[in-house]
């Protein structure tokens, strides 16, 4: 009888450790907000800065197919698949 009673100890024990809680948190935005206007994400210098970096290199049709340029030829697909005007919007 004397192991009954320490292993109810024991889950009552167990029980109380799991029950204690701090402060509750507030619950977590799911879903973060869309930033509305492009300022909010990039500055227009970054912006300038990346079209004069375009311009530059669709003169050299060349330098865009090197291994260096892959990650850029990524982003850019990805940014012209995002895009919702256009070639892109018309044929789907």
């Amino acid at each position: 009888m004397a192991k009954r009673k320490r292993n109810t100890a024991n889950v009552t024990l167990a029980n109380k450790k799991q029950t204690t809680s701090g402060i509750p948190s507030p619950p977590h935005d799911t879903a973060p907000l869309d930033p509305t206007n492009i300022n909010s994400i990039i500055s227009p210098e970054e912006i300038e800065v990346t079209v004069e970096t375009l311009q530059a290199l669709s003169s050299h049709p060349a330098l865009i197919k090197s291994k260096v340029c892959k990650d850029l030829r990524t982003a850019v697909y990805d940014f012209r698949q995002a895009c919702t005007t256009g070639l892109n919007s018309a044929g789907q």
